[in-house]
């Protein structure tokens, strides 16, 4: 059974509306569907842009608007207007040649030096500048052709955009893997490779495990002089610490030097390379 509302709240229910409908149109907004039972009752509104949301009476008078009008307004009070950005290219000597919108797409702009150069602002607020007065141009499809044939690689593509994009290759020495991909960018630094050239790079001898590895020096020579130096050292103090008569961790030490001073030492009157 339904409960029945009395006709004091029924009253101040329709009151809690007059007030959130009369609010809502002083805000340059429109009450779209829901029951406003309360003030914590949220109902879809629209704002003046069309944007359509939820919210409820005591979030809306307490200054609650349009999430979306609050992202737009706080991106066009951070957005530099047309005249500041143009005076800021101007000072180091730009022109600015294609429409602002925003720090993040890309503008094209001419250096002092008449070089014609797409980048996006943001980058130049940074300290960017002009690729070609740094030297930095742009590889001829022939020149990035090359830099993957000079590796013994077969270059499949007869165009690229720019340096970081993933381009398709052949490895001679291993066909059967099929087309594989590295940027031109890692390629011209020697950081690309085929997938088996870099295994082979640590595999046989070329692997620190080959035949049995690397041992420390200091692990070595410390196994080393265990039954001939350590263990007597040990048995002739009962096992026990010289100093505190603790059996607790003991290590055996040298007075004078450490272990690592004993072993340079050794190395350099037999002119050994460390």
């Amino acid at each position: 059974m339904a409960r029945k509302i009395s006709d004091y709240h029924l009253k101040k229910r329709e009151e809690t509306q007059k007030k959130f409908i009369d609010l809502l149109a002083q805000n340059n907004y429109i009450h779209i569907s829901g029951d406003m039972v309360n003030s914590k009752t949220k109902v879809k509104v629209r704002c003046r842009h069309n944007h359509t949301w939820q919210v409820n009476y005591e979030h809306f008078k307490k200054g609650t608007r349009c999430p979306e009008c609050r992202i737009i307004e706080g991106s066009l009070k951070k957005r530099l207007n047309i005249s500041t950005v143009k005076s800021r290219y101007a000072l180091k000597g730009y022109e600015i040649l294609s429409t602002y919108k925003n720090c993040h797409s890309k503008l094209k702009a001419k250096c002092p030096e008449g070089h014609i150069w797409e980048h996006l602002p943001s980058n130049f607020f940074k300290g960017e500048e002009c690729f070609q007065c740094k030297g930095a141009k742009k590889y001829t499809v022939e020149c990035a052709q090359a830099a993957f044939s000079d590796r013994g690689f077969i270059p499949l593509f007869d165009t690229y955009h720019h340096n970081k994009e993933n381009l398709p290759f052949l490895c001679k020495e291993h066909i059967d893997l099929g087309v594989q991909y590295a940027p031109l960018h890692n390629m011209v630094r020697g950081l690309a490779n085929c997938r088996k050239c870099y295994l082979l790079l640590f595999t046989g001898e070329n692997s620190s495990r080959w035949k049995g590895g690397i041992s420390s020096l200091n692990k070595t020579l410390r196994e080393a002089v265990y039954e001939v130096w350590t263990k007597p050292s040990l048995e002739k103090y009962s096992f026990k610490c010289a100093i505190t008569n603790s059996t607790k961790d003991l290590h055996v030490h040298h007075y004078k030097k450490n272990f690592s001073e004993i072993v340079k030492e050794a190395l350099s009157n037999l002119s050994f390379e460390l």
